[in-house]
């Protein structure tokens, strides 16, 4: 890699970090690799704005690309409206607020069902194969 590819690199990492922060990740799996870039110029890991932009531009979570297109579908399908128009009124923008952090919670609800399974599995392996391991360390 030449000198002038590295500083690129670099200043591409830097603008990601001073745009998503430094320890962002995906709420709903974790993902937290910005340096992979899809498309033109897209993060793996993105802002996504719960009530969308144009009712809330400060609300949000960061999203892995797949979560964040999952959920803006969602919101969607809800009837969100995410397009900007001077003439709704705060309870229209309040409602889809509402809606947006509903569907958030929905989608990480699902996660962390996921993750229970994931422990049941990892709980019937070892009872199978680590005898003991329920005993404190003490009794061991």
């Amino acid at each position: 890699m030449s000198g002038l590819e590295w500083v690129g690199r670099e200043m591409r990492a830097e603008q990601r970090a001073r745009l998503l922060g430094e320890n962002a990740a995906c709420v709903v799996c974790g993902e937290r690799d910005t340096a992979g870039l899809k498309k033109a110029s897209r993060s793996l890991v993105e802002f996504h704005h719960l009530a969308g932009r144009a009712n809330d531009p400060e609300l949000g979570i960061h999203l892995c690309l797949t979560h964040h297109a999952i959920l803006t579908e969602r919101m969607r399908d809800a009837g969100v409206h995410l397009g900007h128009d001077e003439e709704r009124v705060f309870l229209e923008r309040l409602r889809e607020t509402l809606i947006g952090n509903g569907l958030a919670l929905i989608v990480l609800g699902e996660a962390l069902l996921d993750r229970a399974k994931d422990l049941d599995f990892e709980i019937t392996r070892l009872d199978r194969q680590q005898q003991g391991w329920r005993e404190p360390p003490a009794e061991r």
